[in-house]
C-alpha cells in the first residue's frame, strides 16, 4: 500500500513537472514571437528615422534679404489697399494694374 502511494505521488509530481515544462515552453515561444514582432517594428522605425534624417539634411533655401522682405511687405500692403479700399471698380482695377 505504501509503495502505491509513493508511485501515485511520483506520477503526480512528474505530471506537474511536465505541465510546468510545457507552460515554460509556450511562454518562451510567445516571448520569441513578441521579440520578433518588436524587432520588425524597430527596424521599420529605424528606416523611417533614416528617411526623416535624410530629408532634414536637404538644405533649405537661403533666407531672403531684409530689403527684399520689406519690398514684398510693401507690395502686399498696396495690394490689400487696392483690393479693399476703393471708391469704384475702375479705380481698383487701375491700382491693381499699376501694382502687378
Amino acid at each position: 500500500m505504501k509503495n502505491k502511494v509513493v508511485i501515485v505521488i511520483a506520477v503526480v509530481f512528474v505530471l506537474f513537472l511536465i505541465s510546468r515544462l510545457i507552460s515554460v515552453t509556450n511562454s518562451n515561444d510567445a516571448l520569441q514571437v513578441r521579440n520578433q514582432k518588436n524587432e520588425k517594428e524597430s527596424k521599420a522605425k529605424d528606416s523611417e528615422l533614416k528617411k526623416f534624417r535624410s530629408l532634414a539634411k536637404v538644405e533649405e533655401e537661403p533666407a531672403k534679404p531684409l530689403d527684399e522682405m520689406k519690398t514684398i511687405k510693401d507690395i502686399n500692403y498696396q495690394l490689400m489697399e487696392a483690393l479693399f479700399a476703393y471708391d469704384s471698380l475702375e479705380k481698383r482695377d487701375q491700382k491693381m494694374s499699376l501694382i502687378c
